[in-house]
């Protein structure tokens, strides 16, 4: 986006935007790597009913990942590309590896408490850009419901 995409943005600093959106795609790319190492980690019940999930989750995070690093460019930012920040960068500030990946309820709950700890993040950045960066926020809506139908699903599988 040039100029002119940028001042569709009012009131609001695109590199403060450009910063929570590296923050959110840190931790796209922080699941992304937990999806994908606790999958081939799965053993017994837990391969048998978590590996394809894992394997969606892995995909949707990286696409998100890939989205919001578009959209960091085009407000003139920069991602972060040190693998060794991404943790620290995320809302989640934290990433644990299960000692197993035998049991599935501990799998869905660590997840489940991951992506609403995203949620959070997300609602606060689209109260901060609504009304005044209608580009991200449109972006930020969509990952968003991506993201509460991922919780939903999770929700269900723990009731």
């Amino acid at each position: 986006m040039g100029q002119i995409g940028n001042q569709l943005i009012k009131e609001i600093a695109p590199d403060d935007v450009a910063d929570a959106l590296d923050r959110l795609y840190c931790y796209h790319l922080v699941t992304f790597c937990w999806a994908l190492g606790t999958g081939v980690r799965l053993e017994g019940q837990a391969l048998f009913l978590l590996s394809d999930e894992l394997a969606e989750v892995a995909e949707e995070n990286l696409a998100a990942a890939w989205q919001l690093a578009g959209r960091v460019s085009e407000l003139g930012g920069v991602v972060t590309i040190d693998p060794s920040a991404f943790v620290a960068r995320s809302p989640a500030a934290t990433l644990s590896a299960l000692d197993t990946a035998k049991e599935v309820a501990p799998i869905l709950r660590y997840a489940l408490e991951q992506v609403r700890v995203a949620l959070g993040a997300y609602g606060e950045l689209l109260d901060r850009t609504r009304g005044h960066d209608d580009l991200t926020h449109r972006l930020l809506c969509k990952l968003a419901r991506q993201l509460a139908a991922r919780e939903t699903d999770l929700e269900g599988a723990l009731a």
